[in-house]
């Protein structure tokens, strides 16, 4: 458990482990994390500010004891469609079927741009982002909302030289690229294309790679094994996102235990 209510699923592991008669040990990490934060760079090569390492770094040593690898859930929302951004896609893109493209780039584009930025307002009144949203292409928006920073906020933080050295480059273009070669049937498949060739390798494999090379224990992923993966990808969009909730076809397989 990581002593945090909001991030603590120690209870829940519990659960788990005494509803499959498994034996159960609890490690508290977040009094460990503090003792690696050092040793994070070293591991990584590089300034790193992910949250998750310190508890997997956590994991990795203070079970040694107990277990030769662990597995972890990671890589769960990139392949059964859990993340916020896929499900606003998947969203989005039923409403752009319905609505003509000129009306889509005439006027809600535009209208994004006059609309308020309303922090404080309900949601229902905090429509900037959705409509600037519906006003680009599904390709684009889905792109946008990977990135922490769009075009504009860069340019304003990078100095002349980078600008210059950067040219007509555009960072949500590896996004734009690995959607358009995807032989997806649906939006949702090619939003999940993308990140599965970019975001899982880069990200999440190379983070449990140097962290299992970094602790004694392995840390194994299961839901990112590719004959998995290839099953979750024939099956159509309703089936991994439902209304309002991701991974629906997991919660479906699970929801007996």
């Amino acid at each position: 458990g990581s002593g945090q209510r909001d991030r603590d699923e120690h209870l829940a592991a519990r659960a788990i482990s005494h509803r499959f008669a498994g034996e159960h040990h609890e490690l508290a990490a977040l009094s460990a994390s503090t003792d690696i934060l050092d040793q994070m760079a070293d591991h990584f090569d590089e300034p790193c500010a992910d949250l998750d390492i310190p508890m997997l770094m956590a994991l990795s040593r203070g079970g040694s004891a107990h277990f030769g690898a662990a597995l972890v859930g990671h890589g769960a929302d990139e392949i059964f469609a859990g993340t916020r951004r896929m499900m606003f896609h998947h969203q989005e893109e039923r409403l752009r079927e319905n609505i003509p493209n000129m009306v889509r780039r005439g006027l809600l584009g535009p209208l994004a741009h006059a609309w308020p930025n309303w922090d404080w307002a309900p949601s229902t009144a905090r429509m900037r982002a959705r409509l600037a949203s519906l006003g680009q292409s599904g390709t684009q928006a889905y792109a946008r909302a990977v990135a922490r920073t769009g075009p504009s906020r860069r340019v304003r933080v990078f100095h002349d030289g980078a600008v210059r050295a950067l040219g007509r480059h555009v960072g949500e273009g590896r996004y734009w690229r690995a959607m358009a070669s995807s032989n997806g049937r649906e939006p949702l498949d090619r939003a999940q294309f993308a990140e599965w060739q970019i975001a899982l390798p880069a990200q999440m494999m190379t983070k449990l790679d140097r962290l299992s090379g970094a602790g004694q224990s392995q840390l194994l992923a299961p839901y990112m094994d590719h004959r998995l993966a290839e099953f979750v990808a024939s099956l159509p969009a309703p089936m991994r996102v439902k209304k309002h909730s991701g991974k629906h076809v997991l919660k479906l397989a699970l929801a007996k235990y």
